[in-house]
């Protein structure tokens, strides 16, 4: 304002006397005492009249105004909305009424102006309390509306967060969506992965830019408010003139720094933390309470994403498990029976495409004869776990074969349905029926044995009494007759016992080491007398053939009985082929009978062009007795007796054949590491007779007698026992030397072998001889043999009983010498 001129008071009190007459009332003290602030005007502009109230807000004394120009006196009015309206009041003579804030007082005024004749009148107040209220309210309404947008805006960011396939997604779209669509300035999300430190994922640069901190990993600021907010998912620490950083921990300005934290279901799991670097826009209690909102959604949000990555984890790991499993896998619709998905391995095994599977249902992979039992399975069908059950199943290609099901319920897909895992057990039933076979043989092997050893005592008897009646019947050439067919009788008997023990495994071997190709070329010219003229012998032998562990008169015996098969098949003749050959199995083999282990063998095949077999005599060929031939025409003692032999030399025989298409033995003998042994060399007998004394222990009393009877008559002095225990007694009593010990191996309280163990304690160095016609202690009747422990095999004569003493005996006193 300019400078103030002294008021023309003369002037002053016309115009304010004209004022007052203008209503007729003289009415001074009221204008003073009204609340309103109150000045009139001239129609020169000048200030005639001025109540106190005028002079606070006016704030200027009535004697600084009176006669004054009131544009003059607030010049910065002039143009203004006072300076319109006023003049409008003026020239058109009406009321006036308005709002204006006058900055060079700071004040809104609210104003109502009279014209009258000598000038204007005007009415006016302080409404800046008025004002600030509106613009509070103003304000809040504003800050409401723009929260009101915020969270259609959240709304619309849960949508594509909820989209988001992975957490870096997830949280790269949380920053850059609360930047664009919330208007925060910096954002930042952070992980608490352990106790006392936190780990970033998504930030904002100073500039604005969304960047990636996923390698930042700093301590847990120490506040009070950060750590208050880890135990409450509505707590926010609000840092108040704080230092900013950027993600380096570098300090970038300073201003409001706010965390809110994340929560999964009951655990803090991280923060969302925002500030005002870029805008220095206050936090407000909307904006707060935004920042709260849009942490607690993340949580909900983060919570989904994560059951829903676990759940495509699971999916995968299921989906890989599911075509990655060895046996064929489906799942079929329990309503329609429809297949929903197919493994790779069902894909492989059965021949069909996974879009041929999809269209399928589970019968069409069984025989149309299966569809009324499968209908019946599946009525009576539980819920839960099916055990497993057999089935045959058809491939593409028409082929049938077993398989063993078990199933579970399932949901896929929202459809009620099984997971159906199918094992093919085509091999396993064959392999259990080979194990079947395998017992079978095994348990009529026992039973073959058991029948051999009660016949071989019967024998024993019956060939000893017979070789003692031939002293007897010299002179009677009739009797000699009947005599030489009993013989004769009881050697066939002898043989059949024989191959009965072979079939068992139970006859005591002398296994050496042999060269087969020798074995067959010297046992070759018996082979073609036996297989006749019309039957041609060809023999191809491997060179440097491996040698063979085994008893060398059993090799011959498989040769012979395997030809004399192949003779009977070729009644009109044919040709008979032997090869041999070194052979490294590195895979087990699987023939019909058997099955054959990786190692190294001696490989001998044995082929005929006979009439071949069908498979259920394939089957059973080397079953003991078992025969196609006419009865009368064979003992069905032939191939079993094979099988027994080399099965104790620890090798294998199998068979392949088919009708009229001849057929083939395969023999494989486990290879031996030694050097082959010559043929054992016969030398000349030592009488048969002596004087020494010989206790022999026998429990059955008919061989005890037999064998009494024949050592008596060839000069021996014989002590018998019908047991280890009465045995004991005489070895322990006896006054003078005993010379020899024959003892029975299998007896009823004690065997021969534990009868001998404790002989020793008594006779040390007794010389010993074993007899047995079957044992169940064979393998160690066996490994004592094998050491040079004398051993006779019943039945047997008296005169080789006499020969193997007189040996013994002799052999005893050499050593003694």
């Amino acid at each position: 304002m300019g400078e103030q001129q002294t008021p023309d008071t003369s002037a002053n009190e016309q115009a304010l006397e004209g004022f007052l007459d203008k209503d007729g009332l003289q009415a001074q003290a009221i204008l003073a005492s009204i609340t309103d602030a109150f000045f009139a005007l001239d129609t020169n502009w000048r200030f005639v009249y001025v109540n106190s109230n005028a002079e606070k807000l006016l704030r200027r004394s009535r004697q600084q105004l009176l006669g004054q120009n009131i544009w003059e006196v607030f010049p910065e009015a002039v143009g203004s909305t006072f300076y319109v309206q006023y003049h409008r009041a003026i020239e058109e003579r009406c009321s006036v009424a308005f709002e204006e804030f006058y900055p060079p007082l700071e004040t809104w005024f609210e104003v109502h102006a009279y014209p009258y004749s000598h000038g204007l009148s005007v009415y006016f107040r302080d409404i800046n309390d008025r004002k600030s209220v509106e613009e509070l309210l103003q304000r809040a309404h504003e800050e409401d509306r723009l929260f009101t947008q915020k969270l259609t805006a959240l709304q619309e960011i849960t949508y594509q967060l909820a989209l988001a396939p992975d957490k870096e997604t997830f949280y790269k779209l949380a920053v850059e969506l609360g930047r664009e669509k919330l208007g925060f300035d910096r954002l930042g999300i952070w992980c608490l992965n352990e106790e006392n430190f936190i780990k970033g994922t998504f930030g904002t640069d100073e500039g604005g830019k969304t960047i990636d901190e996923r390698s930042v990993r700093r301590p847990i600021p120490p506040l009070d408010a950060l750590d208050q907010i880890r135990h409450s998912p509505q707590a926010i620490a609000v840092i108040e003139n704080t230092t900013l950083c950027n993600a380096l921990g570098e300090p970038v300005g300073h201003g409001t720094l706010v965390f809110a934290s994340v929560w999964n279901h009951n655990r803090c799991i991280g923060f969302l933390s925002a500030d005002n670097l870029l805008s220095g826009q206050h936090f407000t209690p909307q904006r707060l309470e935004l920042l709260r909102l849009y942490a607690s959604t993340l949580g909900h949000l983060f919570t989904r994403l994560q059951i829903q990555l676990s759940l495509q984890e699971s999916e995968e790991r299921y989906r890989s498990l599911f075509r990655s499993i060895p046996d064929p896998v489906w799942v079929y619709d329990t309503h329609t029976l429809q297949f929903l998905d197919v493994s790779d391995a069902a894909i492989a095994h059965y021949g069909y495409s996974r879009d041929e599977f999809l269209k399928m249902t589970i019968r069409d992979i069984r025989p149309p004869e299966d569809w009324e039992t499968l209908e019946e399975r599946l009525a009576h069908l539980k819920p839960g776990y099916s055990p497993p059950t057999l089935w045959r199943h058809k491939r593409k290609d028409g082929t049938i074969f077993d398989v063993e099901i078990t199933s579970h319920d399932t949901i896929y897909a929202g459809r009620e349905a099984r997971i159906v895992l199918a094992r093919d057990v085509t091999e396993r039933k064959r392999l259990e029926t080979q194990l079947l076979q395998a017992q079978k043989m095994e348990s009529i092997g026992r039973l073959a044995g058991g029948i051999a050893h009660d016949f071989n005592n019967l024998l024993a008897a019956i060939v000893g009494y017979l070789e003692l009646l031939e002293d007897h019947v010299q002179t009677d050439v009739q009797a000699q007759t009947h005599l030489h067919h009993a013989q004769q009788a009881a050697e066939r008997a002898k043989q059949l016992t024989s191959q009965l023990l072979a079939f068992a495994r139970k006859q005591i071997t002398r296994p050496q080491n042999l060269d087969i190709n020798h074995l067959i070329v010297g046992i070759g010219q018996l082979l073609r007398r036996i297989i006749g003229e019309d039957i041609e012998l060809t023999f191809q032998p491997s060179h440097n053939l491996w040698t063979v562990k085994a008893d060398r008169s059993q090799m011959e015996q498989v040769l012979m009985n395997l030809a004399v098969n192949s003779r009977d098949a070729m009644p009109h003749g044919g040709h008979i082929l032997i090869e041999t050959h070194n052979r490294t199995v590195s895979e087990t083999l699987t023939f019909a009978q058997t099955v054959i282990p990786p190692g190294d063998y001696v490989y001998i095949l044995f082929r005929d062009d006979g009439e071949g077999m069908s498979a259920d005599v394939l089957a059973r060929i080397f079953e003991p007795f078992f025969t196609t031939k006419e009865v009368g025409k064979g003992t069905g003692l032939g191939l079993s007796t094979c099988y027994g032999i080399i099965r104790q030399a620890g090798g294998y025989i199998a068979a392949d054949s088919a009708p009229q298409e001849g057929a083939a033995f395969h023999i494989f003998l486990p290879r031996s590491h030694e050097e082959s042994e010559a043929p054992p060399v016969t030398h000349s007998s030592s009488p048969a007779s002596g004087n020494e004394t010989i206790l022999l222990v026998e429990d059955e009393p008919l061989v005890l007698q037999t064998l009494t009877l024949s050592l008596t008559r060839k000069g021996y002095h014989l002590l018998t026992a019908e047991s280890p225990e009465e045995a004991l007694e005489i070895l322990a009593k006896y006054p003078k030397p005993i010379d020899l010990l024959i003892t029975d191996v299998v007896m009823p309280q004690q065997s021969g072998l534990e009868l001998v163990a404790q002989a020793y304690r008594i006779r040390p160095n007794l010389p010993v001889l074993y007899i047995s016609g079957y044992t169940e202690e064979h393998t160690k009747i066996q490994s004592l043999v094998h050491e040079g422990i004398a051993f006779l095999q019943k039945p047997f004569t008296p005169s080789t009983l006499a020969r193997r003493v007189r040996e013994i005996l002799d052999a005893a006193k050499s050593k003694s010498v």
